[in-house]
């Protein structure tokens, strides 16, 4: 039953986050209303995704047949459809794309960009950061850095249009 809104009929859709000290159990609408104020705690594993350790393990018995282990920061990301191009393509190497659902609704699968984060704002102040170490990172005159600036300006524009809309 999810922690937060009790209903018993969420059971077969809910995600397990297990971290050193706790369990939180969240379905999907809990995760749309509560993601902002979600406190997640850091557990005994390593991330997957950053090698950083702090990581909890998020389990879905019905969606998962292997679990992911993440940082609590990875997580809510994970949990609110807003990996990073780099997070998401972490979990593809990591993960056989049949091991787990990942909507193509939800990430562009060519360039790992998401689609419909929970909190577009957030993801998009996430993505600006990324893009500075991108920036700091590649080479001045790279081709690969000029083109992957470019998507995430592209990708930013087409996320804040999208907002206004609504």
């Amino acid at each position: 039953m999810c922690d937060f809104c009790k209903n018993p009929n969420t059971k077969s859709i809910e995600y397990t986050i297990e971290s050193a000290n706790s369990k939180i159990v969240i379905c999907p609408n809990c995760i749309t209303t509560n993601l902002k104020t979600l406190t997640i705690l850091s557990g005994y594993y390593v991330s997957e995704i950053s090698n950083k350790n702090g990581a909890v393990k998020i389990s879905d018995p019905l969606k998962f047949t292997v679990p992911f282990f993440v940082t609590p920061d990875e997580a809510k990301r994970l949990l609110g459809h807003a990996l990073l191009p780099n997070e998401y393509e972490m979990l593809l190497k990591n993960h056989k794309k049949e091991e787990f659902e990942l909507h193509d609704d939800f990430y562009d699968w060519n360039t790992y960009f998401a689609w419909n984060p929970v909190d577009d704002e957030q993801y998009i102040k996430d993505l600006k950061n990324y893009k500075k170490v991108i920036a700091k990172n590649y080479p001045a005159y790279s081709k690969i850095k000029a083109k992957h600036l470019h998507a995430i300006d592209v990708h930013i524009k087409f996320l804040e249009e999208d907002e206004e809309e609504e």
